[in-house]
């Protein structure tokens, strides 16, 4: 028996390409393509044009099997927001939040191996209005600056009824690019440490910082719509 070429027509396909685009089969039926053999046989330059630009040219090497060095990315800034719910808020109780948000991000950027050299508030009032303020840092990692600095920032919010906050790190440094400073504290830096250790082998917040009994209730990890938490984040 002879052999037979099985070709597939792109209508019934839908994939996602480099370049984490989208792209339908209508905009290659523009180009009058129709078959993954059709497709396959585009040259370098061809697929360039189809896909817009050097997109093209790396989809134009895996399909035919070459290795890609796809270029570096670093992440510019992490962050955690929080609706808050009735009995929070106020400005006491959205502190309350801001505090377990910063820890949460503290704990998050040393999974990372990345330090901040920023970091901002932002508030949403119930009814009308926000406000926000950032304030940069020695790059670092350690919950209890994290924490200093929002207390800062938190010390000049405006009175309101607060609805939604939010904190974020920012721009944070990965450890190739991270500059040690004169100002570091390293016993903040091993406590920080320490206590994630802590919080891995006996469960969240078996360890937390001092002035907050009750924040194990408080901003509990959601599911969000732009990342998948990490499992030691609930």
């Amino acid at each position: 028996m002879g052999s037979r070429r099985i070709d597939i027509h792109l209508q019934t396909v839908k994939y996602k390409t480099p370049g984490d685009r989208l792209r339908s089969p209508g905009v290659l039926e523009i180009q009058r393509i129709f078959t993954v053999t059709q497709l396959c046989a585009l040259s370098r330059e061809q697929m360039r044009q189809v896909w817009g630009g050097i997109v093209g040219e790396r989809f134009h090497a895996w399909l035919h099997g070459e290795q890609v060095q796809e270029p570096e990315t670093h992440r510019s800034s992490i962050g955690h927001s929080h609706v808050l719910p009735p009995e929070f808020r106020t400005l006491n109780g959205a502190y309350q939040i801001i505090r377990k948000l910063t820890c949460k991000l503290g704990v998050r950027l040393r999974q990372m191996g990345y330090w901040a050299k920023g970091l901002s508030l932002a508030v949403q009032y119930l009814g009308a209005g926000d406000w926000s303020d950032k304030s940069k840092m020695i790059e670092t990692q350690d919950t209890p600056t994290l924490l200093k600095t929002a207390a800062k920032l938190w010390a000049h919010v405006p009175a309101g009824k607060p609805l939604w906050v939010g904190v974020t790190l920012f721009p944070i440094v990965p450890m190739d690019h991270h500059t040690p400073s004169l100002f570091e504290n390293p016993k903040q830096e091993k406590l920080s440490l320490v206590m994630d250790q802590i919080n891995q082998k006996f469960g969240p917040d078996a360890a937390y910082f001092g002035g907050d009994p009750d924040d194990r209730e408080k901003a509990q990890t959601r599911i969000s719509f732009t990342r998948i938490p990490d499992q030691r984040e609930f």
